[in-house]
């Protein structure tokens, strides 16, 4: 029997289309993908025995999951073996390579499932009936497919990396409420454009007649000027203002008609925007609206405020933010971190899955105690130490916000007077009570230039494990001489990946996953936004990497670098166990 709704591509040849019975015509022979024999197969799990103290039976974990193996009978029609032959040869020129099979189910509302094809192999199928499908011109061919273990989406997903919720709470001063369209302009594709109320009334908006997409910008004059001193950070409340719309660009803004402005980072809706100007009195967003379903392009502004923290840890060269992973299987990707200007330099970026202990890398804001502060600017924590013999840095983390596993700790340190070999003594204790439980040391004499950098503190890695002293601290102590520390992190390798390179003068970053058709993981940096001078970076650049890979949900993101508010974003497939659903 023949499926008669699904759509189903091997590659770029169409094998069953609904529309036409279950046929694909392809002229001179028609195919067409048959019910019985068709497996979709499953992800093969690679399970691995836990250690353990039990008496009877085994711990087990799955630590990876292995290939699909698919298979479908393909009937080749036509009205002789000539064409037969042809459709034969169309099949086979899919075959032995990587690939990959599209499926279209038949049930709405529905969205396509595509499986990467790693090899494939083909069988004649003989069993019974050969002879009268012969006389019928008939043919037909059973299709093995090794595929990766997951489906996924058929378009690509650019996710942000937000800022995580908590911390410190800003003060938020509302510059215009947006529920009157007093003061502002908008232009659609450069034309002027009217501007109108939400039907809710508490959002100004600017909308196309229909298209699949527009051009906006729509601009607010003020009667007065507002004044930014002491709250340099604009936010607006901007969205797509129908439904299934997305931006087509992340939006700008120009202050007082000067340059674009790009956004630092975002929440949601909120887009947040650092203005180096004292006071404004008149503000344009510029943005693209995609719209998905036919619905047509608005735009829509429902606040604009400005507030005076920073969504940041320290000064904004490092950042904890999270990002939200689709699907319902785990993905890889490529991580983007990036700046428009700004060279990043030495950076680090780490990811791990978050578990709702408000796990944080950086130790500085659990600094016990240790040398001279000193406020600075252009550190990545806001401030630096001095490091001298006798007087160790000591940090202090809750063990309820840490996470069991195995640690790095980094430092982000520089020489004081003559550049040269430093020893570092490393010593690290859960505490409870004023006690240390399990006291690890360990010292490493890495040479130190007069610049930042960062240095792991030994290359042992150090055990953490909350239940020692659930109620208690994780102590890290550091001591040297003749240095300034900067930052200090404890980096879960257990549960989390780690990639620390040199990106140079180089403004934008990327952490490519292997794949299919390139299995090897890249990492490449540039300065064009489109990555069109992008370069692998050289070995002598990368001094850890590890394979970055995203967990379906919440997924944590911390990265340090020098330029101050990096964007960080993670372009993937959401993968899906069997069958995809609407990105």
């Amino acid at each position: 029997m023949r499926v008669s709704q699904h759509a189903f591509h091997f590659g770029d040849l169409l094998i069953s289309l609904g529309q036409q019975g279950g046929y694909a015509d392809h002229g001179v022979f028609k195919l067409a993908l048959l019910a019985d024999g068709y497996e979709v197969g499953s992800p093969q799990q690679v399970v691995a025995q836990v250690e353990s103290q039990l008496f009877d039976g085994d711990l087990e974990e799955i630590t990876r999951y292995g290939n699909r193996e698919m298979k479908f009978r393909v009937e080749v029609s036509a009205a002789d073996g000539e064409a037969l032959a042809q459709g034969e040869k169309a099949l086979m020129a899919q075959l032995a390579r990587p690939n990959t099979l599209r499926w279209l189910p038949p049930v709405p509302p529905v969205e396509a499932t595509v499986f990467d094809v790693i090899t494939s192999w083909m069988e004649v199928d003989s069993d019974g009936g050969a002879d009268l499908d012969e006389l019928r011109c008939i043919r037909v061919y059973e299709i093995t497919a090794r595929c990766m273990p997951f489906g996924r989406s058929e378009t690509e997903t650019i996710t942000p990396a937000l800022p995580p919720t908590g911390g410190p709470s800003p003060v938020v001063t509302v510059v215009n409420d947006c529920t009157s369209t007093s003061g502002w302009t908008a232009t659609l594709n450069g034309a002027p454009t009217p501007v109108t109320l939400a039907t809710s009334g508490t959002a100004v908006v600017a909308k196309a007649a229909g298209g699949v997409g527009a051009d906006f910008t729509m601009t607010w004059t003020s009667g007065s000027a507002i004044p930014l001193a002491g709250t340099p950070w604009i936010a607006l409340d901007c969205s797509p203002a129908m439904p299934f719309g997305r931006f087509g660009q992340s939006p700008t803004i120009s202050i007082n008609g000067g340059a674009p402005i790009s956004p630092s980072v975002a929440n949601g809706s909120k887009i947040y925007f650092l203005v180096a100007a004292s006071s404004f009195t008149s503000i344009r967003i510029s943005t693209s609206v995609i719209s998905e379903r036919g619905y047509a392009p608005a735009l829509g502004v429902a606040d604009i405020f400005r507030q005076d923290i920073t969504p940041a840890i320290g000064t904004g060269r490092q950042l904890m933010r999270v990002l939200e992973v689709g699907g319902s299987a785990p993905t890889q990707g490529s991580l983007a971190l990036e700046h428009s200007t700004a060279p990043l330099r030495q950076t680090v970026v780490y990811t791990n899955a978050e578990d709702g202990r408000g796990y944080q890398p950086p130790l500085r804001p659990f600094r016990a105690s240790g040398g001279e502060v000193t406020p600075d600017a252009t550190t990545v924590s806001g401030a630096r130490s001095a490091m001298v013999t006798g007087t160790p840095e000591v940090y202090e983390a809750p063990m309820a916000n840490l996470q069991a596993g195995e640690h790095a700790v980094l430092a982000r340190v520089r020489a004081t007077g003559t550049a040269g070999p430093r020893t570092f003594t490393r010593i690290t204790t859960p505490r409870s009570g004023g006690e240390s439980l399990d006291l690890q040391s360990h010292w490493t004499r890495p040479s130190i230039s007069t610049a930042w950098q960062w240095v792991a503190m030994a290359d042992a890695l150090v055990t953490v494990d909350p239940a020692v002293a659930p109620n208690g601290v994780f102590r890290v102590s550091i001591e040297s001489n003749l240095v300034d520390i900067d930052e200090c992190l404890l980096l879960n390798m257990t549960t989390g990946s780690l990639v620390r390179v040199d990106a140079g003068a180089s403004t934008r970053l990327w952490i490519d996953s292997p794949t299919v058709s390139d299995p090897r993981p890249r990492i490449r940096v540039g300065t064009a936004a489109d990555g069109s001078d992008a370069r692998h970076i050289a070995m002598d650049q990368v001094a850890e990497f590890s394979i970055l890979g995203f967990e379906v949900g919440t997924m944590n993101v911390f990265t340090a670098c020098e330029a101050l508010n990096a964007a960080c974003s993670l372009r993937h497939f959401e993968r899906w166990h069997t069958h995809a659903a609407a990105s």
